[in-house]
């Protein structure tokens, strides 16, 4: 272990960033935790606790040298115009941390629990994005409101969908949304007795028979397409993410998104 220290980045491109390690990373977790209780809540809940309780959800010491390879592989990636004023400052985790899935924490953190060598210019611009929508929650509200037709989703899921329903840290301080006053995607783990973040899946719970359906509905394929990554459609955010760091086939939703972003 070399001695640690964070570091600061601003060459060669317009867009800073922060990597820090050591305590400082410590405290970063530490202090977005107070802000969304995402740690607190995964622990008091029981299917999100036993799914994480042998995962070691803290930041990684890393070396002066491996905080100068991750460093490099952030400085050679391209980032997008309306990211570059975002300057996030990039915490590596175990890599055990949430199942080895990047993340976001607020205000501005992007949580890596991946080697640097495994992280690829497209998942951190995704993560990108959902620090936009946490910096520009106004914004993407009107967004989804008027040209997606979500809106934040105020009722309750039936009991047996909210006991299962997987947490995910980029969505917490709203996770639920309902498209088309119809349609409540929720992630949820398969095994109720055994809930493990490698097998789960995306539900659609339809308000209006008060039944929940496996299968993407026919008419929300036809407005975002049916190409996304499988979990894309738990979240609104979580679509506009994949859409815009990955592209997507031509369907209504994407050519308004890249109108407006």
């Amino acid at each position: 272990m070399g001695v640690q220290q964070s570091k600061p980045v601003s060459e060669p491109t317009p867009f800073l960033f922060h990597v820090a390690v050591g305590a400082e990373g410590a405290a970063a977790l530490h202090s977005a935790e107070q802000q969304d209780g995402y740690r607190t809540d995964c622990i008091q809940d029981r299917a999100n606790g036993i799914s994480r309780e042998s995962m070691n959800y803290s930041a990684n010491r890393l070396s002066l040298a491996e905080a100068d390879v991750l460093t490099e592989r952030i400085q050679s990636f391209t980032v997008p115009p309306p990211l570059q004023t975002l300057h996030p400052t990039v915490v590596a985790l175990m890599p055990s941390a949430d199942g080895g899935m990047p993340h976001t924490r607020p205000p501005n953190i992007i949580c890596l629990p991946q080697s640097a060598a495994a992280l690829t210019n497209s998942t951190f611009v995704h993560e990108l994005w959902h620090l936009h929508q946490r910096a520009h929650a106004g914004q993407w509200l009107r967004f989804f409101r008027d040209a997606w037709h979500w809106k934040p989703f105020e009722s309750e899921l039936p009991e047996q969908l909210e006991e299962v329903r997987r947490y995910n840290p980029d969505t917490m301080e709203t996770p639920l949304w309902i498209w088309n006053n119809e349609w409540v995607p929720v992630s949820v783990f398969l095994n109720p007795v055994t809930p493990s973040l490698k097998y789960t899946s995306v539900w659609f719970y339809n308000v209006k028979s008060r039944i929940h359906y496996r299968q993407l509905p026919k008419e929300m394929a036809a407005f975002f397409s049916s190409s996304l990554n499988a979990n894309a459609y738990e979240h609104p955010y979580e679509v506009a993410a994949y859409m815009l760091a990955d592209g997507c086939a031509a369907c209504p939703a994407y050519k308004v998104l890249k109108a407006t972003f």
